[in-house]
């Protein structure tokens, strides 16, 4: 389970660094810890966070009967 948690740091990770030397993404804190993962997200631009939303939304949907908890927090770069 970590490692999906991985995957979307890694798919953001991809994100940040197809946007150019201005990137729209960044990866606030990743941790993977024995009782779960974590990973907060934050954009520079809501309209493209908009546009990427579905693929946060989509992993919620996907991990059921987690034995323990996988996190992924998304936000504007602004509300930190």
């Amino acid at each position: 389970m970590p490692m999906a948690a991985l995957l979307i740091y890694l798919d953001t990770w991809d994100d940040y660094k197809r946007r150019g030397p201005d990137p729209l993404v960044y990866v606030r804190d990743y941790v993977v810890e024995p009782t779960g993962a974590k990973v907060i997200v934050e954009w520079g631009n809501s309209e493209a966070l908009e546009k990427e939303r579905m693929k946060y939304q989509a992993f919620k949907r996907a991990l059921r009967n987690k034995p323990f908890p996988l996190k992924i927090t998304v936000r504007m770069a602004d509300t930190a």
